[in-house]
């Protein structure tokens, strides 16, 4: 099995940022997450309802994200600016640059 090396995965994390927050209702940022040997990037993105389709599209055709591994609620009973988020854990297991974990979330007032 070839091993990507961190930095490798911090640029492919950091690609995907960049292209995501050129899209409207999109506010994404890399976070550094240790699961005990190695680093790996994490991308959190944020996005409104109407432009989540959007998003999704372009994870799929232009990122070539393949895989959900995960979709969780979230409730808010007491929050005044939303009520539940969605969260997506995506992965993009074929790819040839890095492996890089995206956690979406969704937020539904």
């Amino acid at each position: 099995m070839r091993i990507v090396s961190e930095k490798v995965q911090l640029e492919a994390a950091e690609k995907l940022v960049s292209s995501l927050n050129k899209m409207d209702g999109v506010e994404s940022t890399v976070d550094v997450r240790t699961n005990g040997t190695q680093n790996r990037p994490i991308v959190n993105a944020s996005v409104t309802p109407e432009n989540w389709g959007k998003v999704a599209k372009q994870l799929k055709e232009k990122h070539l994200v393949d895989h959900c591994s995960m979709i969780t609620g979230i409730h808010w009973p007491e929050s005044s600016d939303k009520k539940w988020e969605v969260i997506y854990h995506f992965l993009k297991i074929f790819m040839p640059e890095a492996h890089v974990q995206l956690e979406a979330i969704k937020k539904i007032q």
